[in-house]
């Protein structure tokens, strides 16, 4: 079935078909199949001369999708669909200096785009890679304006500033300047990868991994038989764990968790030490492995040893030493660390579509972010319409390293725009008597009652903010509606 619903549309349809019979030959997307490097098409200054990639901001989606169809229809190669998908992006973003930087390139053909797509599974970057689920960057080869989320973003940062990334490993294709657009959310996108989070999957996603790589190697035979204990001791370790988590307290608004809802909970010092045999079981064999098949000439043969190291070190943070005060009953060697209470990261668990996943979060990034990502690139542009407190950016700029108490760290162009919203005529405080934590089931469907029955709002609800109730907004907003 085609796009093409009315006589323009058709209209459009029929003349890039007509273009693409005359430039693209079956032969021409054969040959780009083949070639050892990927190239632009030979029609594509053509391409841009009739408009194409500006048509998502010229004219709408349903005219580009159109060209698009015709495109795949005719096999033409090329980055087309990952070149108009970011003019649309940057174009509905409200970074108004990105779209006057980026768009005039992209819309006359002289830059390719490329966007990225969310990840299946969470993304955690570390020195061993990147584990989760990637789906591909599209148009990453050719890409000179990257579009993507900050996720992924700072899973590349963490694996390109660490040991691995010294030897060339990235996701994303080199870049020469950042623009995060809702910005607010840097500090605590960068808390998550920077920080370590450990969970069942990620040991036995290893062992897998391992029994494939060491498969028909008889020389590797005994780390074979460590991989194919990773499992069970992995496990072993996670329900150790799990039974350590405090007991669940009362909630009085009622109502049992959801089956895909999150439960968080600290980890102070201590709280794991009955998990501590097994934990060490799992460490001794993750050493075992790596130990079995250092020195590898084989970069497959590597990357499971640096993975096994990594996982090894990032456990140790949830023992007994890393997490217990400095203990006077104790007589340590001489030239030993003893035991230091960890003062820069702070220990949660999570439950997870019944999984135990152990976080180790750090609780500053500003320091960070300055060795990974001032210090190494050049301009970072932040923007959002909720970084500014009290019309200042002091406190954003110090959260995130850019200044400290004393003034700007780094030389900084500062500029907060006037809102188009009133918030002192059209917003209003009200603090209900009782509700439930915003992570507690329920607490959707606590706010939608309070909202309906306190009547907070006697002149209308207006926009449900985003940032106050995260994935509670449109449940919140359909049960009031």
């Amino acid at each position: 079935m085609s796009l093409a619903i009315r006589e323009e549309h058709a209209a459009l349809a029929a003349a890039t078909r007509r273009f693409l019979e005359a430039n693209c030959p079956s032969e021409l997307a054969r040959a780009a199949l083949d070639a050892e490097e990927e190239a632009r098409p030979p029609f594509w200054p053509d391409a841009a001369d009739m408009g194409w990639f500006g048509l998502p901001v010229d004219y709408g989606l349903e005219e580009a999708a159109i060209v698009v169809e015709e495109l795949a229809r005719g096999g033409a190669p090329g980055p087309f669909l990952a070149t108009m998908a970011a003019v649309a992006l940057i174009g509905a973003s409200a970074d108004p200096e990105a779209a006057k930087r980026w768009l005039p390139g992209l819309v006359d053909g002289t830059l390719v785009g490329a966007v990225t797509f969310p990840s299946v599974a969470p993304l955690v970057g570390s020195p061993a890679g990147i584990e989760g689920v990637l789906r591909p960057v599209m148009g990453g080869g050719l890409a000179d304006v990257v579009v993507v989320n900050h996720h992924l973003f700072f899973a590349d940062l963490a694996l390109r500033t660490s040991s691995a990334g010294d030897a060339g490993a990235a996701v994303l294709p080199r870049y020469d300047a950042v623009i995060f657009d809702e910005a607010h959310a840097v500090e605590e996108v960068a808390t998550e990868n920077f920080g370590v989070q450990l969970g069942s999957f990620r040991v036995g996603e290893l062992g897998r991994d391992a029994a494939r790589v060491l498969a028909g190697r008889a020389e590797l035979s005994a780390a074979r038989d460590l991989a194919a204990r990773l499992g069970t001791v992995g496990r072993a370790f996670f329900e150790a764990a799990s039974r350590c988590r405090p007991a669940a307290k009362g909630r009085p608004w009622g109502g049992e968790r959801s089956a895909g809802e999150s439960d968080r909970w600290p980890i102070p010092p201590g709280s794991l030490d009955p998990a501590e045999p097994e934990r060490e079981a799992l460490i001794e064999v993750l050493r075992a492995l790596a130990a079995q098949i250092s020195g590898s000439a084989d970069e497959e043969v590597n990357l499971l040893e640096r993975r096994c190291s990594t996982l090894a070190a990032e456990l140790s943070l949830f023992g007994r030493r890393s997490a217990g005060a400095l203990r006077s009953d104790i007589e340590y060697d001489e030239g030993e660390a003893p035991p230091q209470e960890r003062t820069d990261v702070v220990l949660w668990g999570e439950s997870r579509l019944g999984h135990l996943f152990l976080h180790a979060s750090p609780l500053d990034v500003a320091s960070i972010l300055q060795d990974r990502l001032y210090d190494r690139i050049g301009p970072v542009v932040f923007t959002s319409a909720t970084l500014a407190v009290d019309g200042s950016l002091d406190f954003f700029a110090r959260r995130v390293g850019l200044a400290d108490a004393e003034g700007p760290l780094f030389p900084l162009d500062v500029k907060v725009l006037p809102s188009p919203f009133d918030y002192r005529q059209n917003a209003a405080l009200y603090v209900p008597r009782t509700m439930p934590d915003p992570l507690e089931d329920g607490f959707a469907e606590a706010v939608a009652d309070e909202l309906r029955e306190g009547d907070p709002c006697p002149h209308g609800l207006g926009d449900l903010q985003r940032p106050a109730l995260g994935g509670a907004r449109g449940r919140v907003a359909a049960r009031v509606n």
